[in-house]
């Protein structure tokens, strides 16, 4: 599916972070990262964190978007899913590449949105920007974990 407007591209990064949060979530439950639980529950919460400052970017100029008819263009879903599946038994370093590949993505989305929506929509642009150096940051963490 394309993604050409505004709402089309905010209802993918929602469902795109509650996905990344809920994996987080999901490895925490499970006793075999049991070391990494305060992380994955962590990482869990920015997640949250990050698509709530982003939509409240949205809902704070959504006004401007509506009178300029703003659209977006080159934005494909299928090029942001992630396509690492994962089984319940699989280890740490698995996990952990699987968590980069999701940081990654996501990273990558939100650095698009931001360049394509900085002439029109700045303060959705910063948002995106800033939720795309955050993923920079949690993938470089999650990197430096599994190279310990």
């Amino acid at each position: 599916m394309d993604l050409t407007t505004v709402s089309s591209v905010l209802n993918f990064y929602e469902r795109l972070e509650d996905q990344t949060a809920k994996f987080y979530e999901e490895l925490a439950k499970n006793d075999r990262y049991s070391e990494g639980v305060e992380m994955f529950l962590d990482l869990a919460k920015d997640s949250r964190r990050q698509k709530d400052r982003v939509l409240r970017a949205y809902r704070e100029c959504v006004t401007d978007i509506l009178e300029v008819g703003f659209s977006l263009t080159g934005l494909r879903e299928v090029d942001y899913q992630l396509k690492r599946e994962l089984n319940r038994d699989a280890s740490l370093g698995d996990v952990l590449r699987a968590a980069i590949d999701l940081e990654e993505n996501g990273r990558r989305f939100c650095q698009d949105v931001s360049r394509r929506s900085k002439a029109l929509l700045a303060d959705i642009s910063r948002e995106f920007e800033r939720a795309a150096e955050r993923k920079e940051e949690r993938k470089s963490k999650l990197e430096s974990l599994l190279n310990e």
